[in-house]
């Protein structure tokens, strides 16, 4: 497979190197293994028996969630819950509740979403890899009273019939929760805080142990089949779907359907999917998750093009797509300095071999750095259009000679 698995395993290095690293993830997080990071709307907040305590329409925050190999890819029309936040939709019960009086009764037909969610955080609560906080989550749901919640805390609104407002006019005054891209109430996304006395913070996103639990909850019943990992060598579980979002849209890197899904299928150039792409589970999750956040954190976006440079180690680089004057702020503080005027660029040049030689400094012997592009032709598929591995010298050389 050569450099096609080659990427799969600098994530996975990155991964391994950055992932324990908190000073690396104190503005965006590396989501692990069975977990994906997504925008919250909403942060509900609760105490240990599963009473609703308040909540708050929160600026669109990304937030790492537990989720299932086939929530983390791109959910359409499909009904795939995670098993703890997760759009109102899925969580907010009392939706699709006949005396809860919140929405006409054509909802209470077909809820799907809501009875996965339910049955699937059921099945983690009732399993030996339970946790307290997700088995208060499970109480409080399960008495159907999450919207009435949230409109009683004015977080929502009722329009004129009694129901869920879920319209309004451009001249109406839209609550918080609309921020951003988010049009529909029902598809605000729900994060828990869950309140235990004697004890410092609740945030479900933020505790280790909750995260473990999920791990080993998903690893013991998610069925895969065994085989050879491409990327590690290993026999190891194989994953059947794979992340999406890494760009924040739902647009896949590595995207297949069974055979009887599609006639135009591998194009005749194997047998079966395993012949394309075999990757287990955990290389797959740990190379989507941190992909996203090295976007996140360092990338240069053009429209759908992004671009994004990166040493598989956790190495500060300087940003190879940055303002040329930039690099003025690195050496002499907030305030760009004017370049200085009838001196043939020496200022400019010197500061320049301070900045990178300070960057140099910071890089081992034989290090290298990756340079990856991403584009899409589609709004669901994503291509790799660009990808370097090169040494960490030779890309300071070359950063150098562009900004001279």
């Amino acid at each position: 497979m050569g450099w096609r698995m080659s990427w799969i395993s600098d994530l996975q290095k990155t991964y391994e190197n950055c992932c324990g690293n908190f000073e690396l993830q104190r503005e965006h997080k590396i989501a692990p293994p069975f977990h994906v990071t997504r925008l919250a709307h909403l942060e509900v907040i609760i105490d240990a028996a599963g009473n609703f305590k308040r909540a708050a329409a929160i600026d669109p925050e990304y937030t790492v969630i537990p989720a299932t190999e086939r929530s983390a890819t791109a959910r359409t029309s499909a009904v795939v819950p995670h098993p703890l936040c997760d759009y109102l939709k899925y969580c907010g019960a009392d939706a699709f509740s006949s005396t809860t009086e919140v929405l006409p009764n054509k909802y209470f037909e077909g809820h799907k979403e809501n009875k996965g969610y339910l049955q699937l955080l059921t099945e983690w609560c009732e399993s030996e890899f339970s946790n307290p906080k997700a088995i208060a989550v499970l109480t409080y749901v399960s008495r159907k009273s999450l919207l009435s919640d949230l409109i009683h805390s004015r977080l929502l609104e009722r329009n004129s019939d009694g129901f869920l407002k879920q319209k309004y006019t451009k001249q109406e005054t839209k609550p918080k929760v609309f921020a951003g891209t988010q049009k529909k109430p029902l598809n605000a996304l729900v994060r828990w805080v869950v309140e235990v006395q004697g004890q410092v913070g609740g945030e479900v996103w933020d505790d280790l142990n909750l995260q473990e639990d999920w791990l080993n909850f998903s690893n013991a019943t998610t069925k895969r089949r065994r085989s050879i990992c491409f990327s590690t060598g290993e026999l190891s579980d194989i994953a059947d779907k794979h992340p999406g979002g890494v760009r924040g849209d739902s647009a896949k890197l590595i995207s297949n359907k069974d055979e009887s899904e599609s006639d135009f299928v591998y194009l005749g150039r194997f047998l079966d999917v395993s012949q394309a792409a075999n990757l287990s589970g955990e290389s797959s999750f740990k190379a989507h998750s941190c992909l996203q956040w090295l976007l996140k954190r360092q990338g240069s976006r053009y429209g759908n093009l992004v671009y994004v440079a990166w040493s598989p180690k956790g190495t500060e680089l300087p940003d190879p797509f940055g303002n040329t004057f930039s690099f003025f702020r690195e050496t002499q503080g907030e305030e760009s300095p004017r370049p200085q005027v009838n001196d043939a660029g020496q200022h400019f040049a010197i500061q320049l071999k301070k900045m990178l030689a300070g960057y140099k400094a910071k890089l081992e012997p034989n290090e290298n750095v990756v340079v990856v592009g991403l584009d899409s032709a589609t709004p669901g598929r994503l291509s790799i259009i660009m990808y370097r591995k090169i040494a960490g010298s030779d890309f300071l050389k070359q950063l150098e000679k562009w900004h001279s």
